[in-house]
C-alpha cells in the first residue's frame, strides 16, 4: 500500500497474471475458431501471426546487463527497491610489455593513435600571446619549435590560454614567456575525441581532464615543472550470451605532480623575498606513460541460458508445489475432516440427514390428508 503506481506495472506477479489471462483468451479464441470450419482461414492467419510475434522482447528489463546501459531512469523504472545489476567486476594491473590478446590489440592501437590536446591556462597574468614561445625538448639538450600553438588572451579576466595538439604521447614541452609579469595560477587540461570501430565493438572514450594549481596569497614560481603520468584504462565487457562477442572500451587517465609552486624556499635559504620580477617565465611539462595499464572486466552473474533454465525450473517447482498441495488437500485434509465429523459429531450429521428427509415425509402426509378429504366429500355427495 502506498507504493508508486509504476510498481504494479513492473511487478512480476502482475505480468504473470496478465500473460496467463492473455494466453487463456488466445487459447479459447483458437478453440472457438477450430469449431467453425468457415473460420479456418482466420484461425490459420492468427496462428502464423503468433508464431512470428516476439511478445517478450528478449527480456531487456530482466537482464540489467551491462551496467553501462542502466541509467538512472532505468534504475527507477525497472525496480521499486534497490537496483541489483546482473554484473560482476574484476580489476587488475598488467605490464604494458606483456603479450596482449589478439582481441585487445585494436583497443591499444586506438589509444596510441588518439590525438590528445593540451591546454594551459595562465590565470592572473599580464603575458600577451606575442611573448609566448613553445618548444619540444629532445634528447641531448636539443629543442625544436612547435608551430601549431593556439593562443588567446582575455584582458578582462587576465587569463592567457595556450592550446596545442601533442605530436606524441611521450613528450616534454617547454613554454617560454618573455616579460616582467607574474602568474597567479595554472590550469592544465587534456582533451581528446571519442571513436568507435568494428560496429562499436571497440570504443575509444572521450578524454576531458583539468586540474588547477595555485597557492593562497602568493604568486607562482617563475620556473614550474609539471610531471604528467598517462595511464591506459581498458574495459572488457563479456557478452550476455555465449554467441555474443566481447566489447572493449578504453581511455587515458592523467595524473599530475609538481615539485614546488612558490619561491618560498629561496626566502628560507637567503632570508629575504624576491623584490624584483624576472624577465622570463618558463613552464616545463613532462608527459610520460605508466609502465602498467588497468584492465577492468565485466561479466554477467547469470547468462541468458542460465536465466531461462532457472525460470523453467522455478515454473516446474511451482507447478509441483501446487500439485502437492492439491494432493495433500484431497488425500489428507478432506478425509481427516470427514473422519472427525463421523467420530465426534455423529448426531449432528444424523440430524442433518433427518432434516433432509423430513420435507419428503411432510409432503407425503399432506398428500394423504388431501386425498382422504376428497373421498369423504364424494361419499357425502352420493348420500
Amino acid at each position: 500500500m502506498g507504493a508508486p503506481s509504476h510498481c504494479l506495472l513492473i511487478s512480476p506477479l502482475f505480468w504473470t497474471i496478465l500473460a496467463i489471462g492473455i494466453g487463456l483468451s488466445i487459447f479459447i479464441l483458437m478453440c472457438i475458431l477450430m469449431c467453425f470450419p468457415q473460420w479456418e482461414s482466420k484461425r490459420t492467419f492468427l496462428k502464423r501471426v503468433f508464431q512470428h510475434l516476439d511478445v517478450i522482447g528478449e527480456g531487456e528489463i530482466c537482464h540489467l546487463y551491462p551496467i553501462e546501459t542502466i541509467g538512472l531512469d532505468s534504475e527507477t523504472t525497472t525496480n521499486c527497491d534497490r537496483i541489483y545489476p546482473n554484473s560482476k567486476f574484476s580489476s587488475m594491473l598488467q605490464l604494458l610489455s606483456m603479450t596482449k590478446h589478439e582481441d585487445e590489440d585494436p583497443m591499444f592501437s586506438m589509444l596510441d593513435e588518439q590525438n590528445v590536446t593540451l591546454t594551459v591556462h595562465l590565470i592572473g597574468t599580464g603575458f600577451p600571446c606575442e611573448s609566448v614561445t613553445t618548444r619540444q625538448n629532445l634528447d641531448r639538450g636539443k629543442k625544436i619549435r612547435l608551430n601549431n600553438l593556439v593562443c588567446s588572451y582575455d584582458r578582462n579576466l587576465s587569463i592567457l590560454s595556450l592550446s596545442t595538439i601533442l605530436p606524441e604521447h611521450l613528450i616534454t614541452l617547454q613554454f617560454d614567456l618573455i616579460g616582467p609579469y607574474f602568474v597567479g595560477a595554472i590550469r592544465l587540461c587534456f582533451s581528446a575525441p571519442s571513436d568507435t570501430r568494428d560496429e562499436e565493438k571497440y570504443t575509444l572514450q572521450q578524454l576531458e581532464f583539468c586540474q588547477l594549481f595555485y597557492v593562497n596569497n602568493q604568486t607562482l614560481t617563475m620556473n614550474p615543472i609539471f610531471a604528467v603520468k598517462m595511464t591506459k584504462i581498458v574495459n572488457e565487457t563479456a557478452g550476455f550470451t555465449v554467441a555474443d562477442d566481447n566489447t572493449f572500451s578504453g581511455r587515458w587517465i592523467p595524473s599530475l605532480t609538481i615539485d614546488t609552486l612558490t619561491d618560498t624556499l629561496l626566502f628560507d635559504e637567503n632570508g629575504e623575498y624576491i623584490r624584483y620580477l624576472f624577465d622570463r617565465f618558463t613552464l616545463l611539462i613532462e608527459i610520460t606513460e605508466s609502465e602498467f595499464f588497468v584492465k577492468n572486466i565485466q561479466e554477467p552473474i547469470a547468462r541468458h541460458t542460465e536465466i531461462v533454465l532457472h525460470t523453467i525450473l522455478f515454473s516446474i517447482v511451482f507447478l509441483d508445489l501446487f500439485g502437492l498441495m492439491f494432493l495433500i488437500v484431497k488425500l489428507a485434509i478432506v478425509p481427516s475432516v470427514e473422519y472427525i465429523q463421523r467420530r465426534f459429531f455423529p448426531k449432528r450429521k444424523q440430524s442433518l440427514k433427518d432434516k433432509e428427509t423430513d420435507p419428503e415425509r411432510t409432503q407425503s402426509s399432506t398428500d394423504g390428508t388431501i386425498t382422504q378429504c376428497r373421498n369423504d366429500i364424494s361419499i357425502e355427495t352420493h348420500m
